[in-house]
């Protein structure tokens, strides 16, 4: 099982990597959970991962985004 786990996190670091050397992938993945969102936002085995989202805007708008693009909607 533990062999199983660590494929399984080497593949989604894969992805993630992939994911995130395209924006417009990034773009397509961000639309795709976007439509998902109502059906998770008032569960509370989601408030985890919408906390973590929120920390990732978080560091877009505060962190190492150019100016140009802060604080955009």
């Amino acid at each position: 099982m533990e062999v199983r786990q660590v494929a399984a996190s080497h593949a989604l670091e894969q992805c993630v990597a992939s994911v995130a050397s395209s924006p417009a992938a990034v773009r397509r993945l961000l639309d795709a959970l976007t439509e998902q969102a109502s059906a998770v936002a008032d569960e509370p085995r989601w408030e985890p991962t919408l906390r973590a989202l929120e920390r990732f805007v978080r560091e877009l708008n505060q962190g190492s985004a150019p100016a140009r693009y802060r604080g955009r909607r």
